[in-house]
């Protein structure tokens, strides 16, 4: 019988969560340490206040590269420089 599944972005955050302070409680040697790591990094990235960082910085770069490449093409077309 067909089962469906459905994504729950806040349930799917509690339970990383909740694992990462259960492993946290144990602190003990055979808990996934590479696990705990990643959730914590993952839920860092996730932040909005990393979203926000990542779009001003590629809005930035994108800025830089269109004024990079005016100039550019200014210089080859409209001066002696590369004659």
């Amino acid at each position: 019988m067909y089962k469906p599944r459905h994504y729950d972005p806040v349930m799917e955050d509690l339970h990383s969560r909740v694992k990462i302070i259960e492993a946290e409680i144990r602190d003990d040697e055979s808990s996934d340490a590479s696990e705990t790591a990643r959730a914590r990094i993952r839920k860092a990235w996730h932040t909005p206040e990393a979203r926000k960082s990542a779009d001003m910085t590629s809005s930035i770069r994108i800025a830089i590269i269109f004024i990079l490449l005016s100039g550019f093409f200014y210089a080859y077309f409209f001066t002696n420089l590369f004659s």
